[in-house]
Protein backbone atom coordinates (compact mmCIF):
# COMPACT_ATOMS: atom_id res chain seq x y z
CA UNK A 1 0.00 0.00 0.00
CA UNK A 2 2.61 2.05 0.73
CA UNK A 3 3.82 1.64 -2.74
CA UNK A 4 0.34 2.77 -4.13
CA UNK A 5 0.09 5.78 -2.13
CA UNK A 6 3.99 6.19 -3.40
CA UNK A 7 2.37 6.05 -6.50
CA UNK A 8 -0.20 7.99 -5.99
CA UNK A 9 2.33 10.93 -4.53
CA UNK A 10 4.80 10.72 -7.51
CA UNK A 11 1.29 11.39 -10.07
CA UNK A 12 0.38 13.85 -7.58
CA UNK A 13 3.69 15.75 -7.74
CA UNK A 14 4.45 15.56 -10.97
CA UNK A 15 0.57 16.45 -11.52
CA UNK A 16 1.54 19.84 -9.75
CA UNK A 17 4.76 20.43 -11.02
CA UNK A 18 3.24 20.02 -14.72
CA UNK A 19 0.09 22.33 -13.68
CA UNK A 20 3.15 24.92 -11.75
CA UNK A 21 5.45 23.82 -14.91
CA UNK A 22 2.34 25.36 -17.38
CA UNK A 23 1.66 28.35 -14.98
CA UNK A 24 5.68 29.52 -15.14
CA UNK A 25 5.35 28.72 -18.93
CA UNK A 26 2.24 30.77 -18.91
CA UNK A 27 3.36 33.74 -16.99
CA UNK A 28 6.70 33.65 -18.74
CA UNK A 29 4.93 34.27 -22.07
CA UNK A 30 2.66 36.91 -20.85
CA UNK A 31 5.84 38.45 -19.59
CA UNK A 32 7.14 38.28 -23.31
CA UNK A 33 3.86 38.98 -24.97
CA UNK A 34 3.80 42.42 -21.98
CA UNK A 35 7.36 43.09 -22.51
CA UNK A 36 6.89 43.21 -27.02
CA UNK A 37 4.11 45.24 -26.31
CA UNK A 38 5.97 48.01 -24.18
CA UNK A 39 8.96 48.00 -26.37
CA UNK A 40 6.51 48.99 -29.54
CA UNK A 41 4.67 51.41 -27.48
CA UNK A 42 8.11 52.64 -26.16
CA UNK A 43 9.83 52.51 -30.34
CA UNK A 44 6.40 54.24 -31.25
CA UNK A 45 6.89 57.12 -28.67
CA UNK A 46 10.25 57.53 -29.38
CA UNK A 47 9.48 57.44 -33.21
CA UNK A 48 6.90 60.19 -32.83
CA UNK A 49 9.25 62.52 -30.39
CA UNK A 50 11.85 61.55 -33.30
CA UNK A 51 9.32 62.68 -36.11
CA UNK A 52 8.19 65.88 -34.13
CA UNK A 53 11.72 67.23 -33.44
CA UNK A 54 12.64 66.06 -37.40
CA UNK A 55 9.09 68.41 -37.94
CA UNK A 56 10.19 71.44 -35.74
CA UNK A 57 13.92 71.42 -37.55
CA UNK A 58 12.19 71.31 -40.81
CA UNK A 59 10.07 74.16 -40.07
CA UNK A 60 13.25 76.07 -38.81
CA UNK A 61 15.35 75.54 -41.67
CA UNK A 62 12.36 76.51 -43.74
CA UNK A 63 11.60 79.50 -41.68
CA UNK A 64 15.28 80.39 -41.56
CA UNK A 65 15.35 79.96 -45.67
CA UNK A 66 12.90 82.51 -46.13
CA UNK A 67 14.38 84.83 -44.15
CA UNK A 68 17.69 84.34 -45.54
CA UNK A 69 15.87 84.42 -49.41
CA UNK A 70 13.36 87.65 -48.31
CA UNK A 71 16.89 89.33 -47.12
CA UNK A 72 19.16 88.72 -49.90
CA UNK A 73 15.91 89.23 -52.08
CA UNK A 74 15.83 92.89 -50.43
CA UNK A 75 19.60 93.67 -51.01
CA UNK A 76 19.55 92.44 -54.90
CA UNK A 77 16.58 94.92 -55.29
CA UNK A 78 18.55 97.73 -53.04
CA UNK A 79 21.56 96.99 -55.53
CA UNK A 80 18.96 97.05 -58.68
CA UNK A 81 17.62 100.30 -57.55
CA UNK A 82 21.12 101.95 -56.89
CA UNK A 83 22.30 100.86 -60.05
CA UNK A 84 18.99 102.00 -61.94
CA UNK A 85 19.32 105.55 -60.27
CA UNK A 86 23.08 105.12 -61.03
CA UNK A 87 22.17 104.59 -64.51
CA UNK A 88 19.22 107.28 -64.65
CA UNK A 89 21.88 110.00 -63.48
CA UNK A 90 24.25 109.77 -66.14
CA UNK A 91 21.86 109.14 -68.62
CA UNK A 92 20.59 112.84 -67.82
CA UNK A 93 24.02 113.73 -67.18
CA UNK A 94 24.85 113.18 -70.84
CA UNK A 95 21.40 114.52 -71.85
CA UNK A 96 22.19 117.76 -69.61
CA UNK A 97 25.94 118.32 -71.31
CA UNK A 98 23.93 117.69 -74.97
CA UNK A 99 21.84 120.80 -74.04
CA UNK A 100 24.99 123.34 -72.97
CA UNK A 101 26.49 122.41 -75.60
CA UNK A 102 23.51 123.16 -77.84
CA UNK A 103 23.08 126.22 -76.19
CA UNK A 104 26.33 127.41 -76.64
CA UNK A 105 26.18 126.55 -80.65
CA UNK A 106 25.54 129.04 -83.34
CA UNK A 107 22.51 127.40 -84.11
CA UNK A 108 20.83 128.08 -80.40
CA UNK A 109 19.96 131.57 -81.04
CA UNK A 110 17.51 130.18 -84.14
CA UNK A 111 16.15 127.86 -82.33
CA UNK A 112 15.27 130.26 -79.78
CA UNK A 113 13.52 132.40 -82.73
CA UNK A 114 11.77 129.30 -84.53
CA UNK A 115 10.31 128.91 -80.99
CA UNK A 116 8.68 131.99 -80.53
CA UNK A 117 7.25 131.80 -83.93
CA UNK A 118 5.65 128.40 -83.11
CA UNK A 119 3.48 130.54 -80.30
CA UNK A 120 1.06 133.07 -80.34
CA UNK A 121 3.45 135.36 -78.14
CA UNK A 122 0.60 138.71 -78.32
CA UNK A 123 0.95 140.00 -75.47
CA UNK A 124 3.46 137.57 -73.74
CA UNK A 125 6.56 138.29 -71.65
CA UNK A 126 9.47 135.98 -72.80
CA UNK A 127 11.34 134.66 -69.89
CA UNK A 128 14.94 133.35 -70.83
CA UNK A 129 17.86 132.04 -68.80
CA UNK A 130 20.32 134.76 -67.66
CA UNK A 131 23.07 133.23 -70.18
CA UNK A 132 20.87 133.50 -72.83
CA UNK A 133 20.20 137.54 -71.69
CA UNK A 134 22.48 137.81 -75.20
CA UNK A 135 20.02 136.80 -77.45
CA UNK A 136 17.20 139.87 -75.70
CA UNK A 137 17.22 141.94 -78.68
CA UNK A 138 16.99 139.36 -81.60
CA UNK A 139 14.15 138.05 -79.64
CA UNK A 140 12.37 141.38 -79.09
CA UNK A 141 12.70 141.53 -82.56
CA UNK A 142 11.39 138.76 -83.55
CA UNK A 143 8.36 138.64 -81.44
CA UNK A 144 7.45 142.58 -80.29
CA UNK A 145 7.42 141.28 -76.44
CA UNK A 146 9.37 142.02 -73.53
CA UNK A 147 12.28 139.80 -72.92
CA UNK A 148 13.49 139.51 -69.34
CA UNK A 149 15.99 137.06 -67.81
CA UNK A 150 14.53 134.63 -65.23
CA UNK A 151 16.71 133.03 -62.68
CA UNK A 152 14.89 129.99 -62.50
CA UNK A 153 15.82 128.92 -65.99
CA UNK A 154 19.14 127.14 -66.12
CA UNK A 155 19.91 125.07 -68.88
CA UNK A 156 17.93 127.49 -71.53
CA UNK A 157 14.79 127.63 -73.96
CA UNK A 158 12.05 130.03 -72.99
CA UNK A 159 8.95 130.59 -71.21
CA UNK A 160 5.93 132.80 -71.83
CA UNK A 161 3.96 134.80 -69.49
CA UNK A 162 0.77 135.94 -70.13
CA UNK A 163 -0.34 137.94 -67.12
CA UNK A 164 -4.00 139.03 -67.86
CA UNK A 165 -5.14 135.46 -68.76
CA UNK A 166 -2.94 134.05 -66.22
CA UNK A 167 -1.42 131.24 -68.35
CA UNK A 168 2.38 130.26 -68.26
CA UNK A 169 3.91 128.20 -71.93
CA UNK A 170 6.94 127.20 -70.40
CA UNK A 171 9.79 126.03 -73.20
CA UNK A 172 12.43 125.34 -71.15
CA UNK A 173 15.20 122.88 -71.46
CA UNK A 174 14.68 123.03 -67.57
CA UNK A 175 11.34 122.03 -67.59
CA UNK A 176 11.39 119.29 -70.19
CA UNK A 177 14.19 117.68 -68.83
CA UNK A 178 12.23 117.46 -65.45
CA UNK A 179 8.96 115.89 -67.37
CA UNK A 180 11.53 112.91 -69.32
CA UNK A 181 12.89 112.62 -65.56
CA UNK A 182 9.80 111.88 -64.12
CA UNK A 183 8.17 109.82 -66.85
CA UNK A 184 11.81 107.97 -67.64
CA UNK A 185 11.59 105.62 -64.68
CA UNK A 186 7.83 104.68 -64.64
CA UNK A 187 8.27 103.79 -68.57
CA UNK A 188 11.79 101.64 -68.46
CA UNK A 189 13.11 99.01 -65.73
CA UNK A 190 16.13 98.20 -65.89
CA UNK A 191 17.75 95.18 -65.12
CA UNK A 192 21.56 94.59 -63.89
CA UNK A 193 23.11 92.12 -65.98
CA UNK A 194 26.92 90.47 -65.47
CA UNK A 195 28.77 90.17 -68.44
Amino acid sequence: MTEIYSQKLKRFAASVNSEIEEQIEQIHQDSLTQKQELLKKTEDRVLNESYTRIQKSVRDIESKYRRIFALREQELNTETLKYRNELVKKIFEAVEAKITEFTQSEKYEGFLIKQLEKENVKDAVIKISERDIKFRESLEKASGCTVEADSDIELGGIALFFEKKGIVIDKTFDNALEEHKQSFSSRYSFKKTDN
